[in-house]
């Protein structure tokens, strides 16, 4: 068992690793996330699901997990749910799809790689949503 010393070090350290980013959408609202930062350039993005956030345990646990093997992970708000700006619309995939195409556009002009998006309940099946709009943006290849 690790000592309570230890251990509030090392969610202290976790949380110094954790940063929010604000990404604005294309309708102006701001889908707010959080950052699990490793310091390298390939990032994988988590989506949660219906009526959901990013404060979820599914959603944080996979953040975490993969910040621990290293690799830097971004999970957020679809716009109307948790922190984000903007109404909750039921089954509204292809807003959501937009949203996580603004994501994706934010983290490329930050010279990130897209290496994997993930996610849970309907997130998943935001994902090809996206990877069409995203097709004819000449984002994903």
């Amino acid at each position: 068992m690790t000592p309570p010393n230890r251990l509030h070090r090392s969610v202290s350290q976790q949380k110094q690793k954790q940063r929010k980013v604000i990404v604005g959408n294309k309708h102006g609202e701001k889908l707010v996330g959080i950052l699990h930062e490793t310091g390298s350039k390939e990032l994988v993005v988590v989506c949660h699901g219906f009526q959901s956030r990013k404060e979820r345990i599914p959603m944080v646990a996979l953040a975490v997990a993969l910040e621990q093997e290293g690799i830097s992970a971004f999970r957020f708000d679809f716009a109307g749910n948790g922190e984000s700006e903007g109404l909750f619309q039921y089954g509204n995939y292809c807003r959501e799809a937009e949203d996580l195409r603004s994501v994706v556009q934010h983290f490329c002009g930050e010279k990130r790689v897209i290496t994997a998006v993930i996610g849970h309940s309907k997130g998943v099946f935001v994902i090809p949503f996206s990877v069409y709009v995203a097709e004819e943006d000449k984002i994903i290849k």
